[in-house]
């Protein structure tokens, strides 16, 4: 797999970087929203424009405080969960196989950004099997619920899949440096 500058959940590199609010309706969408309305309006993030492009450091804040709640992990998969059907997804992913969008979710993470916020690099182990690195500064929980979200959305109607971090090496979350998620399907 090819190496990449490491980033840490929640950290920004570029301080200019934003995200486009479309992908962070996932906050007012998702199931877990009572859980995490507290917290939106502590960032003065009540209402959303879908239109508008949002510091990418005050992003990381609003989901490093999710994180923080006893119903961190949960609502932080509901939230990557929720942002899947939000965000903007290139044209053609509708019409590709599933692997073909598996090795361009990067392509679909950076229309969702601007400036330095690292990115997604996947390595194919067979026709139905995917370990993505992780290299954004998403919490891990977030990015699980994300990948889970992708499956159901563009794997054909029937298939099963399995999402699992790396057993080999702690997750970011966990203290490790790098965040492995492998994705099998059938």
């Amino acid at each position: 797999m090819q190496e990449l500058t490491r980033v840490s959940e929640y950290t920004i590199v570029d301080q200019d970087a934003v995200v486009a609010g479309k992908a962070m309706l996932g906050l007012i969408k998702c199931l877990n929203h009572e859980n995490i309305q507290p917290v939106l309006a502590a960032h003065n993030l009540e209402t959303i424009d879908p239109t508008e492009w949002y510091p990418m450091q005050t992003w990381m804040s609003v989901l490093r405080d999710i994180d923080e709640q006893s119903s961190g992990m949960l609502d932080l998969v509901s939230v990557g969960m929720a942002m899947m059907d939000q965000i903007n997804w290139p044209p053609e992913f509708y019409q590709k196989d599933f692997m073909h969008i598996l090795l361009h979710m990067n392509d679909a993470y950076q229309m969702n950004h601007r400036g330095d916020v690292g990115g997604y690099l996947s390595e194919v182990v067979d026709d139905h099997y995917v370990i993505v690195d992780v290299n954004v500064p998403y919490p891990d929980n977030l990015v699980y619920g994300a990948y889970y979200a992708k499956c159901r959305r563009f794997l054909p109607e029937g298939s099963s899949f399995d999402l699992r971090f790396d057993e080999d090496q702690p997750i970011r979350s966990q203290g490790g440096v790098v965040t492995l998620l492998h994705v099998r399907w059938s």
